[in-house]
């Protein structure tokens, strides 16, 4: 199993429950081999590393931080790096993906279920890997703004809101569920942290796969 402390091509200097958690999701993510495989918001490319060391068929990895997008090229030189919004990029001719990965980026978007719509319909992933905070009712507005602009509903005139809003765990896999995939795997790798707001409640990680009609 890999250890991502030791990493230091990658600069991962995370605490050990992290490193566990990463250690704990990796075997799942065997499910990418041979796969065509989108990767939504990789940042440094912790998830990338896994997904890469699965061997997929293909990886294209959609950052919307100009910053991070120079690194990612030179460490996965041989994989689709796409500077854009992820709301802009799914409704733009985008190709299908065997595989879609969404972790660690569900909370800082202001419109979550939406985003999970336009992977469904756009992207159409046998397979959705997601990884998101615990989070009970109600939901909640956290107080970073959202890390997306363009998602801004001016195709239904839905007034736009600038914060990220963390959605209740029973409403996310709901949702997923409303758009056709079956819960497979969902479990709580991550110990809390009660001195931090946002993953005090502990982190869900899930594995969806496309009901077959």
């Amino acid at each position: 199993m890999l250890n991502y402390v030791s990493r230091t091509n990658y600069d991962f200097q995370y605490e050990t429950d992290t490193v566990n958690f990463y250690n704990i999701i990796h075997p799942y993510f065997e499910l990418v081999k041979g796969q065509s495989v989108l990767e939504i918001g990789p940042f440094l490319g912790a998830y990338s590393n896994i997904i890469v060391s699965h061997d997929p068929k293909s990886l294209t990895m959609v950052e919307n931080n100009a910053e991070t997008i120079d690194r990612l090229k030179k460490v996965f030189p041989e994989f689709e790096v796409v500077y854009n919004d992820i709301f802009h990029y799914l409704t733009k001719d985008t190709p299908m993906f065997d595989v879609v990965v969404c972790c660690g980026v569900l909370y800082h978007f202001h419109s979550p279920l939406y985003l999970l719509e336009l992977i469904a319909n756009y992207a159409d992933p046998d397979f959705l890997i997601v990884e998101f905070p615990s989070i009970n009712n109600p939901p909640r507005i956290f107080k970073e703004g959202s890390n997306c602009p363009g998602n801004r509903f001016t195709s239904t005139s839905w007034k736009y809101i600038d914060k990220s809003i963390l959605i209740p765990t029973e409403h996310i896999t709901s949702g997923i569920e409303q758009l056709g995939y079956k819960l497979n795997v969902q479990f709580l790798p991550v110990p809390r942290r009660e001195n931090e707001s946002l993953f005090k409640e502990g982190m869900i990680f899930s594995i969806f796969e496309k009901v077959k009609k």
